[in-house]
């Protein structure tokens, strides 16, 4: 969430949306995908609360940095950046 992601979620229909979070979204935020709510006229919006989940060691951030890499390498390099920054 610090470099901000795109994420897979489902809508209440269950059909996957692409949503992308900012960077420096912190946990507990609510992102709003407007017109993937509810059903009413006109359509709601669909709340997504952010939970974020940090890894407690430096072999946790490792493993996830690694995964990161084979799925986006510009996402894990920009996370290695972050880190090292001083």
């Amino acid at each position: 969430a610090c470099l901000g992601a795109s994420v897979i979620v489902k809508d209440i229909t269950g059909e996957l949306l692409k949503v992308k979070v900012p960077e420096g979204t912190s946990s507990g935020a609510v992102l709003r995908v407007k017109g993937r709510g509810c059903a009413t006229t006109p359509k709601g919006d669909l709340l997504l609360k952010v939970q974020i989940l940090v890894p407690k060691s430096p072999k946790d951030i490792e493993s996830v940095l690694k995964e990161l890499d084979e799925k986006d390498p510009s996402v894990a390099s920009r996370a290695k950046e972050e880190r090292y920054k001083i």
